[in-house]
This record gives C-alpha cells, sequence and structure tokens, in this order.
C-alpha cells in the first residue's frame, strides 16, 4: 500500500515537472521569437511620421520671427561637431509651400559668434532612428540663419549626398554664407516635413537592403567654421 502511494506521489510529481517543463519551454520559445523580431526589426521605438506629424499639427505654432534665448547648451564653438536631437517636445513653427500651405515642423536655434564680413560654412549630418531595422526613419533638415537684428542671411547649398557607411549612414547636407556686420548669428535647424513616411534613399550591405524613410524628428550632427581664405 505504501509502495503505491509513493508511485502515485512520484507520478503526480512527475506530472507537475512535466507540465513546469513545458511551460518554460514555451516562455523560451516566446522570448526567442521576441528576439527574432528585435534584431531583425531594430529595438528602438518604432517611429510613425504621420501620426507624429498629426499630433504636431495640433500643437501651437507661429512662423519663425524672433529669436529665443543665448544658452551654454545651445551655443556653437567654431570648429566643434556637436550632436543634437530634433525632438517632439521642442518649439513648433510653419512655413509657407509655394501653394500657401502651410507646414509644421519642430524646430532647434543654436547660436554662435562670428566676426563681421567673414565667410562660414554650417555641415549637418541627419542620422537614422536605428542600425538593427532595414527601415532607417531620418528627418530632412532645412535651415534659417539671421543677423542681430533678426534678419535673415543668403544661404548657398554646397552640399547634399548620402552617406552609406554601416557605423554612421544618414544625410549629410552643408551651406555657407557671409556674416555681414554681424558679430552673432541664430541657426534654426528644422525638418522638411512635405513629405512622410516615404522612402528617399536605399543602399546594400551584405546582400541586406536598407531604406531611408522620412520622419519629423531624429538625431543630427551640427558644426559652424569658418571659411579661411587661400
Amino acid at each position: 500500500m505504501r509502495t503505491m502511494k509513493r508511485q502515485q506521489k512520484f507520478a503526480t510529481k512527475y506530472q507537475r515537472e512535466k507540465v513546469k517543463m513545458k511551460l518554460i519551454s514555451k516562455i523560451l520559445l516566446s522570448l526567442f521569437v521576441l528576439f527574432v523580431i528585435f534584431t531583425v526589426t531594430g529595438c528602438s521605438k518604432k517611429q510613425y511620421p504621420k501620426a507624429e506629424y498629426h499630433l504636431l499639427t495640433g500643437r501651437k505654432a507661429q512662423p519663425y520671427t524672433s529669436q529665443g534665448f543665448k544658452t551654454v547648451e545651445n551655443t556653437l564653438s567654431l570648429g566643434k561637431k556637436k550632436r543634437y536631437t530634433l525632438s517632439p517636445t521642442d518649439s513648433v513653427m510653419v512655413y509657407p509651400l509655394n501653394n500657401n500651405e502651410k507646414v509644421y515642423s519642430n524646430y532647434k536655434e543654436f547660436f554662435a559668434n562670428v566676426i563681421p564680413g567673414k565667410n562660414y560654412k554650417v555641415s549637418l549630418h541627419s542620422l537614422p532612428d536605428t542600425h538593427k531595422s532595414t527601415y532607417k526613419y531620418l528627418f530632412m533638415p532645412l535651415a534659417i540663419v539671421t543677423d542681430k537684428q533678426n534678419e535673415k542671411l543668403k544661404l548657398t547649398a554646397i552640399e547634399n549626398e548620402w552617406t552609406n557607411a554601416f557605423e554612421k549612414p544618414g544625410l549629410k547636407r552643408a551651406f555657407t554664407f557671409n556674416s555681414g556686420e554681424t558679430d552673432q548669428v541664430a541657426i534654426l535647424i528644422y525638418a522638411n516635413n512635405v513629405e512622410l513616411d516615404k522612402m528617399i534613399h536605399m543602399f546594400m550591405i551584405n546582400f541586406i537592403t536598407y531604406k531611408f524613410m522620412t520622419a519629423p524628428t531624429g538625431d543630427f550632427f551640427i558644426t559652424i567654421e569658418e571659411i579661411k581664405e587661400k
């Protein structure tokens, strides 16, 4: 009788262990599937450009007409590259298209001390949101430069190219301007949000195709430097 009870107890314990092992196996399988999904699609937060833009249009916005406050964080040193993020929480501006349609964008404002009458170059490098996804979202940077009186300075575009390096892919843009009579400029960086969630570039690494898609926000590098006369 005792032997039978021991056998029943052992059988019950075995069944519990078996169920437990099945549950653990299912959990491990689920974790493996999630790992594969995140490896393929990227671990960073997925962007939804059109939905993000829809929320943007509901915020208070106005044309960029006045400069903000100069701080240590938004002051650029000549020749020093700095990384920033154009974020959904940044201030909002509107700018018109040729057909009078209004386009909304977040913007970031920077300040730089310059020498009057000198030529300067501003370099921008818009970075994709993740290196693990084959869909890489980034914003198309635009810029406005103003003097101390908030008058716009003429910009000349000199660079607009894609870099496909796996470590630092993205879009590089550069423009020049003359400082005129001012000793300080404000540089406004915002996004071309005319066409969002659109594929604008494609390249291949190790037989894997990567696609650059337009987004309203993202990380970027910015540098300002004086153009030395040769």
